[in-house]
């Protein structure tokens, strides 16, 4: 006997915390749905999961054109002939900068940088503060969203006020992706640099990895 009482108990308080919770689980459900639409709150997550890749998977365009930020590593090589009359010696620079493509197979660009050089031979590093340089481009779009990004000429103002000149066919690799909503772009053909400043004229030939986004 005690023991269907206690059982009839116990199911009685269940009942009881389940009718008392039922208003506070209705309002968190109806709070957790709203994001997504009415009812369920997982009703409609293969539509948010389509979109979003509607939106990773969009063509690219075949058209390049706004303004993009984009972040730069190159690792440069000094005196890559024997010509070059300073030690041989190799650079590392981390640029930021901003981008604009005309649409129309022109760009500039305008960039701020650090570099770090160190040569072997000397056993000498050497930290250069913060340089900005303005740069033309040309570029041209293929069908399938790749491009190719070309830089003829740079100039750059070195922190103590001096000028480099910067000349040379740079020839980039690029891929739209995202719609149009991101650049990548590689330097996988070596080219020799030509730089000209207060301490002659010097060689170089640099690596480069790019990533761009578009601001506007």
């Amino acid at each position: 006997m005690w023991a269907k009482r206690k059982q009839l108990i116990i199911a009685t308080a269940v009942v009881g915390l389940l009718a008392a919770a039922a208003p506070a689980l209705e309002a968190v459900a109806g709070e957790t749905s709203s994001p997504f639409g009415q009812g369920n709150p997982l009703d409609n997550l293969q539509g948010q999961i389509d979109r979003l890749n509607s939106q990773i998977n969009a063509p690219s365009p075949r058209t390049l054109t706004g303004d993009y930020a984009w972040l730069a590593n190159l690792d440069c090589m000094f005196k890559p002939s024997s010509s070059d009359t300073i030690p041989r010696f190799t650079q590392h620079m981390t640029l930021f900068g901003t981008v604009r493509y005309d649409g129309r197979g022109g760009a500039t660009e305008n960039v701020s940088g650090m570099s770090v050089s160190n040569t072997p031979t000397l056993d000498v590093d050497k930290i250069v503060g913060t340089f900005t340089a303005s740069c033309p481009i040309k570029y041209t779009v293929n069908a399938d969203g790749s491009f190719i990004q070309t830089r003829t000429g740079c100039t750059s103002t070195n922190p103590d006020g001096s000028t480099t000149a910067v000349s040379g066919n740079v020839q980039l690799q690029g891929r739209i992706s995202n719609g149009g909503k991101m650049l990548l772009l590689a330097g996988i053909t070596p080219t020799v640099e030509t730089l000209v400043n207060s301490g002659g004229t010097h060689y170089r030939v640099c690596t480069r990895s790019i990533v761009a986004t578009k601001i506007n």
